[in-house]
């Protein structure tokens, strides 16, 4: 409020003239320019008079009249004649509205992008705990902030991750944040899955302005695999044909269970422990590690360790003991026969055969059975002799093992001409009449072995041996020529270390008997589904292959929160 009193004219007791805001009475207050003119016109004081201009010029008189209301009315006194004489002449009163405007956004200051650890390696997930603050010069008690998750985010190639790519996937997670009353704010966020993610953060303060910045934070997989080892197992030195011995391990014969891991799969490497610690503190395992050479020098009781390694690179051990034995005592001494004869058998897929009887006749006769590794060796044969080696394995449950209907499927695609068996194992696997053809005969003996109508094949045994070196001529026929069942040697001189078969199970077909060869027939109900590993993501439409050999009826359960969009059928 403004007051101009000239002392040398009021009274100091009647209430002051009100100057008019609106002076012109157009309620309109933006354009006003009032401006208070008194002139005195005579020579007494009741000739004066007290006017409002709309400008500055007052020899205009620009028309609003002797201090006009704006309403009509004339302010007491102010009349000509009588503005004089009135008891408030030289007082006024003048009400002016200050409005302040805040146009400027509050300041958003957020923490750097942080990193974040999950050791949970079931849910794969951590709780997020981010800090950001909003400075504000005009109204800093009133700020507060929303905020947004986005699910999880791929930057582009710069990887520079903007407001223009942000879609809150995450939803409105403004409950989360807590106001520290300081102009700080703290974002708690429970159970955020591993992955890159982004905040979008909008500061609001009291006059409604707005600052929205992008907080990124990463919860990265910090933990570990952990591999469980099998602990005690024996490996057979074999003769090396240079006077010594020597076995493979591999890092699969001592993994007790597979390893779980949030990062996806997991790869293993194996290691003498001496070999860890002479490499020292910064050792990292190798994936590519995956067998062992143990010869003559290595302990008896050997100290194995057994990496897991996840795809971040993490990894961790378990350590084992593995107890190194000679296949013949006198190996690693130099006492052993130079002639040894000995070779692996393995189906056609290089899977090892364990439990095949193996005997030698000539100058001598013996029998041995191959070990875990398929392996078997006869020594101490006498240098200028012959001898020949004749695998065998043949009894009841052996032929029921690794048949199934899916056998049947895949002869007769190939009788029909629809899909041809192309290995020549596959065709004397097929021929379980032992005829030297594949026909509808052949699938009659399979069918009652699994009806368990048979015991055993009538006319083939469950197990049949090729000379591993051979070639069939006629690999669409392989009945063309005939082809080794065993392996001779004429006046051996030396090791003989390559005496290998390839063993055909007679009746499978496709090749898996060997995942039952200490099981039962799979009959009827017996095939098995195939379902591979696969991470699934929120809101992320993921691609299932699931494998059935033979048919499928039943149902499948899936837990909550998982949706079935569509099932798409592939008869390949």
């Amino acid at each position: 409020v403004y007051e101009v009193i000239n002392w040398c004219e009021y009274n100091t007791i009647d209430d002051a003239y009100v100057i008019p805001r609106d002076a012109d009475g157009d309620n309109i207050l933006d354009m006003d320019t009032t401006v208070l003119y008194v002139n005195p016109f005579g020579p007494g004081l009741e000739d004066d008079v007290a006017f409002l201009d709309r400008d500055v010029n007052r020899n205009n008189f620009n028309g609003i009249g002797p201090v006009d209301t704006g309403d009509g009315g004339i302010l007491p006194g102010t009349d000509v004649g009588g503005y004089g004489v009135d008891g408030s002449r030289g007082a006024y009163n003048y009400t002016q509205f200050i409005k302040i405007y805040d146009d400027t956004p509050p300041t958003l200051v957020l923490t750097d992008s942080t990193d974040f650890c999950s050791f949970d390696g079931v849910n794969c997930d951590a709780d997020v705990s981010l800090d950001f603050s909003i400075g504000d010069d005009c109204s800093p008690a009133s700020v507060n902030a929303t905020v947004e998750l986005d699910a999880f985010i791929n930057p582009g190639a710069d990887g520079v991750y903007t407001l223009a790519d942000f879609v809150a996937d995450g939803g409105n997670v403004t409950d989360a944040v807590t106001n520290n009353g300081d102009g700080s704010f703290t974002i708690n966020l429970p159970n955020i899955p591993i992955g890159r993610h982004a905040l979008r953060i909008r500061a609001t303060d009291g006059c409604g302005n707005t600052a929205v910045q992008i907080l990124e934070f990463e919860v990265a997989d910090c933990k570990a695999p952990t591999p469980i080892c099998i602990n005690g197992l024996t490996v057979t030195l074999m003769p090396d044909g240079d006077g010594g011995g020597m076995a493979d391990i591999w890092v699969s014969d001592f993994i007790a269970s597979p390893s779980a891991d949030c990062s996806g799969p997991v790869k293993f490497a194996i290691y003498t422990n001496d070999f860890v610690l002479d490499q020292g503190a910064g050792f990292v395992p190798n994936p590519l590690d995956t067998g062992l050479i143990l010869t003559c020098d290595s302990d008896e009781t050997t100290m194995i360790r057994i990496y897991a390694i996840d795809a971040m690179g993490q990894f961790d051990y378990c350590l084992t003991t593995l107890l190194v034995q000679e296949n013949t005592p006198g190996i690693c001494s130099g006492g052993g026969s130079f002639n040894d004869l000995a070779g692996v058998i393995m189906t056609e897929a290089a899977g090892t055969v364990p439990g095949v009887n193996v005997a030698i006749s000539g100058n001598m006769s013996a029998s041995t059975t191959t070990n875990v590794q398929g392996i078997y060796n006869f020594s101490g044969l006498e240098t200028g002799e012959d001898y020949t080696v004749t695998p065998e394995f043949d009894s009841y449950e052996h032929h029921l093992q690794g048949v199934s209907t899916f056998d049947l499927v895949l002869i007769s695609k190939h009788i029909l001409g629809i899909d041809d068996l192309t290995s020549a194992y596959s065709l004397l696997a097929a021929d379980a009449n032992a005829d030297e053809n594949v026909s509808v005969q052949d699938i009659i003996a399979i069918r009652r072995l699994i009806l368990g109508l048979d015991l055993a094949y009538t006319s083939s045994p469950a197990w049949m041996f090729v000379d591993a070196d051979f070639d069939f001529p006629v690999v669409a026929n392989p009945w063309a020529t005939s082809f080794p069942e065993v392996f001779s040697v004429n006046n051996i001189n030396q090791n003989v270390l390559n005496a290998d078969f390839v063993a055909i199970m007679v009746g499978n077909v496709d090749g898996n008997g060997m995942a039952n060869l200490n099981g039962e027939s799979e009959g009827r109900g017996g095939d098995n589904i195939i379902i591979e590993d696969v991470w699934i993501r929120p809101a992320v439409t993921t691609t299932i292959t699931v494998a059935y050999e033979g048919g499928f009826q039943g149902t499948l359960a899936l837990s909550a929160g998982v949706e079935v969009i569509d099932v798409i059928a592939n008869d390949a």
